[in-house]
Order: structure tokens, then sequence, then C-alpha cells
């Protein structure tokens, strides 16, 4: 998979001649994208956003024709990671005006109205994955529904009934091989099973298509495995298979690819499909140059055509490489979960609005009498919809070398259901992911304790600055980059001016600053002294998680100690904060607060949140946020801060988020944008994703 990508990226001139934006280099893209999230390897992340960035993540220049609309996969798969909106931003507005057109009245063939509708069958790889895609990136269900009314109405054209397969196009109707039978090209098939593989990778279960794009899953896949040539491919004319009598790559490629990711998410049944899976790969393996100038490279696909021909060994071409990767991608991952024990659940999020990056949270003990054998190291973590192998975590709350909980992400559609397997793996385990969350304790800065994830970074002090007046206050950095920067920039000692990454533009001085916690009694605000104690607990892929512990506070209710948890997530711009309160007499009256610098900035409030937006010191015209979330609390403005009050007993732990964000990032915008996102994280606090162990089918 690897020697693949790597050939193809090596001769860019094999997809660059044909347009960086066209089918033939998308359908590679849709390939080194599988490679990417297969492998980890930064190196082919890195290309992707270089070819993005030359291209300034357009589609292809053809509005409608449905080869300029592969690209956007692989920019839908960038997003994902990185969100970053331009990289969508071309590919929404073109599928807006889709939304809004009305669908032709024929789909008979003609060069000329490839530009205006689907009518040919690879159009179904080419733009339906995009749009679901899309859908599922935009939390918007009009594409999923566009998509679907588009696929059937290509599919009651070109679809055989009787034989289960695709006509080409039109003209193939009453065209015959030698032998007689009717012509199915393999690469078109092809296109059109992975296409329907991918559109299933993103279909929610909950939509009412979901049911029919199965079952027609389903039915072309049992005519594949009736019709694979002994040599373990499928050859280009499919029902002809001597005319010509030779191995075909790029149509075995994405079959093989649809068949594999059908075994592993349960849709087909392991000890039927399994065998022809094994034999299509070691067959694809045949196809690869293993020594010689071209090692790496994929011999044996067609080239560029829209009916079967005949091929050879030296036969290459970036679409037929992008259908070995997929291929490749699918069986490493049934290779890797071979022989490995599970179990499955069922979360379902009861939010109306879309939640990103929502982390999941399982009990280790209760999962560890559900899957024999199962190890921090050893579990991984499947997307029950999609088949990816999610990044997990496990977290030992109390270091005694047993975590206690189980943590991965996933993105959720409003109201929608997702389900999951872990897996305790017996041999080799994925690649590991490279971290975006960090955090550690800085004695070469005075103590500080520093964290931060893919959005922002916070730091609080220490020590070594209780001398100076400070207080615990929570410090941020603003962040327009995704990896981490704390070490870097503790070691330039610049971070007060933006180099591009962003800066330290935030004034906490003796003040709560981003979310801090005080005692607010009789008009005054109690603001603990710096920590004296710190433990870091978790340091990513998924969470940073450390405690601190603070001297005594004297107060009206009597000396009070406390001690927070605090814990960042990948993906999010609040901090998860956990305080206890020990020694106080009566209730407390709690106040989560962010600071308001003299009024400089405006302030904001809904039920149980507060936000300030302020003008960012040295980046002109930019704006940062800070805020804090407390549900329950009455908002109060004194003490120089907005704080949220609530009343709890001394010995009632107290949750709340707090955090901040900037204009100068990918994140937000405008302030409209990180208020949405707020109340968002509010709603996603009070209504957690709601889990269920699946027992067995009937659970489902």
């Amino acid at each position: 998979m690897r020697a693949a990508a790597d050939w193809q990226l090596n001769h860019e001139d094999g997809f660059a001649r044909h347009g960086m934006t066209g089918w033939v280099a998308g359908a590679f893209y849709t390939g080194l994208a599988a490679v990417a999230d297969a492998t980890e390897d930064p190196r082919y992340f890195d290309a992707m956003r270089r070819i993005g960035e030359r291209t300034g993540w357009e589609l292809g220049p053809r509005e409608w024709h449905a080869d300029d609309h592969t690209v956007g996969q692989m920019y839908l798969f960038m997003y994902a990671r990185d969100r970053r909106p331009e990289m969508i931003a071309p590919t929404r507005e073109r599928f807006e005006k889709l939304l809004e057109a009305e669908l032709p009245e024929t789909l008979e063939f003609s060069n000329a109205r490839t530009n205006e509708a689907w009518v040919w069958c690879d159009a179904l790889y080419m733009a339906p994955p995009t749009l679901a895609m899309l859908a599922e990136a935009t939390g918007d269900p009009a594409y999923f529904d566009a998509m679907a009314e588009r696929w059937w109405q290509v599919t009651d054209l070109l679809y055989d009934e009787e034989e289960h397969l695709y006509f080409r196009d039109s003209r193939f109707f009453d065209q015959r091989s030698p032998t007689g039978t009717k012509i199915f090209w393999s690469r078109g098939n092809g296109w059109v099973f992975a296409g329907l593989t991918r559109v299933l990778r993103h279909l929610p279960l909950e939509h009412p298509q979901r049911a029919r794009f199965e079952a027609h899953y389903r039915e072309i896949a049992a005519r594949l495995i009736q019709i694979q040539t002994d040599d373990g491919t499928w050859h280009s004319n499919l029902l002809a298979p001597k005319h010509p009598d030779v191995r075909e790559a790029s149509g075995t490629g994405f079959f093989v690819y649809g068949l594999a990711w059908g075994i592993r998410q349960g849709l087909l049944d392991r000890a039927t499909y399994l065998p022809h899976v094994r034999r299509g790969w070691e067959a694809l393996a045949e196809c690869q140059h293993d020594d010689g100038p071209n090692a790496g490279m994929v011999g044996w696909i067609q080239r560029i055509g829209d009916a079967p021909e005949s091929t050879n060994r030296e036969g290459t071409g970036p679409y037929g490489i992008g259908s070995f990767l997929l291929a490749a991608s699918e069986v490493y991952k049934l290779a890797i979960l071979e022989d490995s024990s599970s179990t499955r659940l069922r979360t379902v999020s009861d939010l109306g609005t879309p939640r990103l990056a929502e982390t999941i949270e399982v009990d280790w003990s209760d999962l560890s009498e559900r899957v024999a054998g199962i190890r921090p190291d050893n579990a991984v973590v499947v997307d029950g919809l999609t088949g990816a192998f999610l990044d997990s975590q496990a977290v030992d709350l109390d270091a005694d070398g047993v975590p206690e909980l189980l943590l991965f992400q996933a993105d959720y559609l409003p109201r929608q259901a997702r389900p999951f397997a872990i897996h305790a793996v017996m041999g080799d385990m994925p690649a590991p992911v490279q971290s975006r969350v960090f955090g550690r304790y800085v004695p070469e800065r005075k103590d500080d304790f520093a964290w931060e994830n893919d959005r922002a970074a916070f730091r609080m002090y220490g020590p070594a600055l209780a001398s100076e007046g400070a207080r615990a206050g929570i410090d941020m950095w603003v962040k327009s980059v995704r990896y981490p920067i704390i070490n870097k920039w503790y070691a330039d000692g610049d971070y007060h001016e933006d180099h591009g990454e962003g800066m330290d533009a935030y004034s906490v001085g003796p003040t709560l600053g981003c979310g801090g916690l005080g005692i607010y009694e009789n008009g005054t605000l109690f603001t603990p002294p710096v920590y004296e104690s710190q433990r870091l607990i978790a340091s990513g892929p998924i969470r940073v998680l450390f405690e601190l512990g603070y001297p005594s506070l004297a107060t009206p209710r009597g000396a009070v100690t406390l001690k927070l948890r605090v814990a960042l997530d990948r993906g999010h711009s609040l901090n998860e904060i956990r305080a206890a309160f020990d020694g106080a007499d009566g209730p407390l009256p709690i106040a989560a607060s962010v600071a308001l610098h003299g009024g400089i900035g405006s302030l904001r409030a809904g039920d149980g949140w507060v936000s300030v937006a302020e003008p960012v010191s040295g980046a002109e015209g930019e704006t940062s946020f800070c805020a804090a979330v407390f549900p329950g609390a009455r908002l109060i403005e004194d003490a120089g801060h907005a704080m949220l009050v609530r009343e709890i007993d001394g010995w009632t732990p107290v949750r709340y988020l707090a955090g901040g964000g900037w204009t100068g990032g990918p994140d937000f915008q405008n302030e409209s944008e990180w208020l949405a996102s707020l109340r968002n994280e509010a709603e996603a606090m009070i209504h957690p994703v709601r889990k269920l162990w699946v027992e067995d089918d009937t659970d489902e």
C-alpha cells in the first residue's frame, strides 16, 4: 500500500497532466486518503494539504459534470481532520446550486449531457459520495436526499435487474459480446460498487433510504462473487471474461474494497465472502511491480475508456492505483481485526443540532468484562457506520496501573444514533496517531502548568509566582494551527507576537482570567492563590487531564481548600473543570468567572453561560472570546468579572466549562459563530450522548 502510494506521488505527472481537479487525480486522492487514514503517516496528510493549497480547494471547472466533483471527497476527508472551512467552501457553494436544480427528464447518453446530468454509471463514484460526505460535514440532510434521489434515477435506467450489474450507459443496452452476453464493464461496475460503499459509510442509520441502499449493496455483492475469475480478478468484460482474456486491476480493486468493507461492517457473511476477498487481494498484489525502476507501480490497469479493453503488466493509471489503495486499506484493517474479540456499543445523540468531536467515555471495568483479553495497548475502536479505526485513549485516573476509562470521539448529526465495536486485537496494532493534545508542568518558566489541544492553549501559574501576587486565573493562548505549540513557544520565549501560529495576547494579572473559579460572598470575590501541587494524569491523543491543589483560602465561611481537575479534549474550545472544596461551613457561593478587563470588551450571556469578546492586542481587527458555562448559575457583574454564581454544599463537587478562541484561527470568523458553538457545548453538557451495550442483533 505504501509502495503504491509513494510511486504515484513520485510520478505526479501521471495525474497532474489530466488536471489536478479532474477525475483521474480525484480517484487517486480517494485512495491516498485511505492510506493516510490507515497508516497515520503525516507525509500523506501533508501531500493532500499541498494539493488542496495548489488547487485552492476548488472542484473541477465543469459545474455539473460528476467527474469534476470527485476531488471534493479528498477535501472533505481533510476537513474532517483539520476543520478548516476553506477546505470545503467551494464544494459547498457548488452543491448548494444542485439542491435547487430539478432532476433531468431523461438520462439517455451523449457526451454533451455529461455536463448536465449523471448519464453514465461512473458518475455514481464521482458525485454521490461527495454529497454524502458534505451532508455529514455540514449537518444538512438535504445533501443526503439529493444524492439518493439522483442515485435511484440513474439506477432505474442503467441497472440490469436480471444480472444485478450496471450498463456503463444507455449506448450499451443492445450491444453484445462475441459470446452473445450483455456487456458489463468491470471498472464501470467497480465505480458503482465502490461508490455505493462510500455512500453507505456516511448515510445515517436513520435515513429512510438506508435499508434500500443496503439491500442494493448486498444484491450486487452476491453477484460479484459468482463472476470472479479463477485468477482472482474480475476481467474487464464481466460476463465474457475471455473477451479480453487478461486480468484487470482497477475494477478488481474497487470490488475487493467494497467486499472487504462489508465483511468488517457485518453487512456480508464473513465465511461466504472472505475467501473471495483473499483471492482478489492476492491477485492484486501480483499486479504490483516489486522490483526494478517501477517498484511499487500497479500494472494490469485498463487505460482510460468506457468499455472492456485489454491491458498488460505495464498498463497503469492513477485511478487504478487509487482503487488498489482502497482495497489495500480495507484488507489491512481486516487483517488487524483477525481473531480479535469484541463487543458492540450503540450511542444516541438527542440534540437537534450536530455535535462535533463528541468524546465517548466507556467504563473500563465494564468493558474488560465484555471483551476477553482487552488491554490499554490492544484496544481498537471501530466506527460501526464508516468502518474507520478511531483514535482512542485509556485513562488511569488514580495511577494504579489499571485504567478507569476508555475514550474515543465521533461526530453526530442531529438526533443521530451511531454504533461502535471495541476490539481486543491479538496481533499487530494500527499505527499510532500523532496527538494534538498536550500538557505539562513547566518548571523552567516559573512553575507554569500549560496545556493545549488543536484549538487553543492555556496555562495557570504556580508557586514561583506566589510572591508576585498571581492568583488562580486561567491564561489563554490563541492558536491558528492544529499542531502542539507549547514546547516550541516556551523554548523560543517569543510568544507575545503572532508569527503565524497564534500568540499570548490575553492578560490575566491578579484576575481569574478565562474561567477561573472563586467564591463570591457579601459583594466580595475571594480568589484562590496560585496552585501548590500538580499532577498530570493523561496527555492525549483525545484528552489532556491534570489536577491542581491549592493552599487554604480564608473566606467568611471559614478556611477553604480547593482541588481542580481540568480536562481539555481534542476538537473543543472549552475545558471541563471539576472542582472540590473542603472546609466550608455551610453552602458555598461558587463563581465561575471571566475577567472584564476594564470594560474593553462586550458581554453576552444566556441560560447558564457568559461570554466576553475583546479586541486582540497586537492583532488588528481580530477578536478573542472567553466564556464559562455553569448550568443553574446566575450572572453577576462585579469585582472586575462576569461571574456565574451558584451555591453548593461545601463537599459537593462542581462541574463547569470554561475556555475561548479567536477570529484569527480557523474556527470562528465572528462572534455569532463563537456563540453558536458555545450554546452547542452548553447543550451537550446538559444532554450527554446515551450509551447502550448491544448484547445481540435484536438489541440493534
